[in-house]
């Protein structure tokens, strides 16, 4: 089992989320979504190797990790 905390500036928690290593993207967002953060419209970085994770196939890391979610599109402007 490895752990993922889950910072996101969509909300103040900071949930820490314990999955398989060797697990999809697409399983982790399951698992994010279940600890009651959105995941929705978010781009979500590796925050050790700087790599962002777009596809839900792509393989996690197998080792602890931060994954930061920030808003897919940053409204600016009028």
């Amino acid at each position: 089992m490895i752990n993922v905390l889950i910072f996101s500036t969509q909300t103040s928690a900071r949930p820490t989320i314990s999955i398989e290593g060797g697990s999809t993207f697409a399983e982790l967002k399951s698992a994010i979504s279940d600890a009651g953060v959105t995941t929705s419209n978010m781009k979500a970085m590796i925050r050790e190797s700087r790599l962002t994770i777009e596809q839900p196939n792509a393989i996690i890391p197998t080792t602890d990790f931060t994954l930061m979610l920030t808003p897919g599109r940053v409204k600016s402007g009028s």
